[in-house]
């Protein structure tokens, strides 16, 4: 009896571990983690049988050892550990697993601890406090603007000045500037063509599919790179050029990060980077000649860069950056458009709305309601030094997090907040302060009337033209990043008879 009490101490000893290992989402996100881990369960189990087996008076050490390590590990992990540091409330997790699980476990941290609370975050290396509130957040972002710095991106090494997104305050400043008055709303009006082709090849190749469904992820990704080139490269959507961005972008993947080392899928990293590079110098170079000649270049980001500050396009800063925006703006387009279908899947009597609406407001509407409930994540930023938020205290290296998404579930702001409702947007708008999916300060995306414009197509477009079910669904899935549709989301599309 004894020694199945002690047995019992150190098979629960790691349960963390062998929960994150049993986790499906947790071990597609971090497979060479979960080897470890299984790895040092397979020690750890094989010396607990072989001391039970021949050695069984070391169980009772190794009993008392472990008992004492979980006890020690729950006392660390308390919801109130740090009250006398005025550490922000919320328990903190040797391995985070209930994360990739529970799509609404941050709210759940709101509704037990209040608008500041302190958890563990699967992709960070130090504890994250979370902020609700987006008046909140934005007066963190505002008065520790300077105590805050970006948190790394895999490929920000790779350019001098780093990402934009990610680029020192003057850096920033700069460079924001230049590709704002690129990406103008006039560019991209004159890229809806592109726009509407890459859709309409994305929905004609879904209905296409033959099988119980087809999963519409693949189609919606090359349909937002196919849309992009043109916008963002200069290269026209029908040219080799145009082909080559988008192998790239495929070899590339969703979650591009370079290697370590000088291991050979750093090198493929790197030489797939230095094509698309060449790609945006190809361009630019094409842009200047049609200038230097007193003709057009073509309408594009690169174009507009020619034509207002072309010394900006032998800037590696501004090549590179421009290379890599492709692989962040399709991966996050395609996300929401994916979250669309899922939405529209499950309310297709909006898709009735749309077919009756002749203006596109609907459209719209429903863009900025999938938005609001699934697509606006979160800003994250790094605590250079410690900081004060709330009467609470943020230790240097930690991070701040002002919980967008959450946010956006405030009841005194928007009426049924979990409901799907896009006629909440109808005749209103709401401040910055109640409703942000892009961001908020000198840190707002720059894509806005692009993300708007290609979503608003894809709602018209399926709407319009087809007739769709649902035909396989799952529940929601994080993917080391942000929440997305089950990956067992199938649609089956029938072309509707236009007369």
């Amino acid at each position: 009896m004894h020694r199945l009490l002690r047995l019992g101490v150190l098979a629960a000893a790691p349960w963390p571990l062998a929960y994150a290992c049993a986790t499906p989402a947790l071990v597609r996100a971090y497979p060479r983690k979960t080897a470890i881990r299984v790895l040092y369960l397979a020690a750890y189990v094989a010396v607990a049988v072989l001391c039970a087996l021949l050695l069984p008076l070391l169980l009772v050490p190794l009993a008392i050892v472990a008992a004492a390590g979980t006890t020690v590990g729950l006392w660390l992990m308390r919801p109130t550990a740090g009250r006398a540091a005025r550490l922000p409330p919320g328990s903190l997790s040797l391995v985070p697993v209930r994360q990739f699980v529970d799509e609404q476990f941050i709210g759940r941290r709101f509704e037990r601890f209040g608008t500041v609370t302190k958890t563990t975050w699967p992709t960070l290396t130090a504890p994250v406090v979370c902020v609700y509130g987006l008046r909140r957040g934005a007066d963190i972002l505002r008065t520790d603007a300077m105590s805050l710095g970006p948190v790394g991106i895999a490929f920000n090494p790779l350019i001098p000045a780093g990402f934009l997104r990610n680029m020192a305050p003057n850096d920033h400043r700069r460079y924001k500037r230049l590709f704002q008055e690129a990406l103008t709303d006039g560019v991209v009006e004159a890229r809806l063509a592109d726009f509407d082709r890459a859709i309409g090849d994305a929905l004609a190749d879904l209905a296409a599919a033959e099988g119980e469904g087809s999963d519409p992820r693949p189609h919606l990704v090359r349909a937002t790179v196919a849309a992009f080139v043109p916008l963002l490269l200069g290269v026209d959507s029908g040219s080799p050029e145009a082909a080559r961005a988008v192998a790239v972008y495929g070899r590339m993947g969703e979650f591009f990060e370079p290697a370590n080392g000088n291991s050979e899928a750093r090198r493929k990293s790197l030489a797939e980077i230095e094509e698309l590079e060449g790609i945006v110098r190809h361009s630019a170079g094409q842009a200047l000649a049609a200038l230097k000649e007193g003709r057009e270049p073509m309408s594009s980001v690169v174009g507009e860069m020619a034509r207002a500050e072309p010394a900006a396009l032998d800037d590696p800063n501004v090549t590179l950056n421009l290379a890599l925006l492709l692989r962040t703006a399709s991966t996050d387009v395609a996300s929401l458009l994916h979250w669309i279908l899922k939405t529209l899947g499950d309310h297709p009597e909006w898709c009735t709305r749309v077919r009756e609406d002749d203006t596109g407001d609907v459209a719209r509407r429903v863009v900025l309601e999938t938005l609001r409930l699934h697509q606006s994540e979160f800003i994250q930023r790094e605590a250079l030094e410690p900081l004060h938020v709330e009467g609470y205290e943020v230790p240097a290296g930690w991070f701040v997090r002002v919980c967008v998404r959450e946010s956006h579930r405030d009841p005194a702001v928007f009426a049924a907040p979990d409901a799907f409702d896009p006629d909440r947007f109808a005749g209103r708008r709401f401040s910055a302060y109640e409703y942000s999916p892009f961001g908020r300060l000198e840190h707002r995306c720059i894509g806005v009337t692009t993300t708007l414009a290609l979503s608003g197509i894809l709602v018209t477009r399926l709407s319009n033209d087809y007739d769709w079910t649902v035909v396989r669904d799952g529940p929601s899935e994080f993917n080391r990043y942000h929440w997305r549709p089950s990956r067992h989301f199938r649609v089956r599309l029938v072309a509707r008879e236009t007369g």
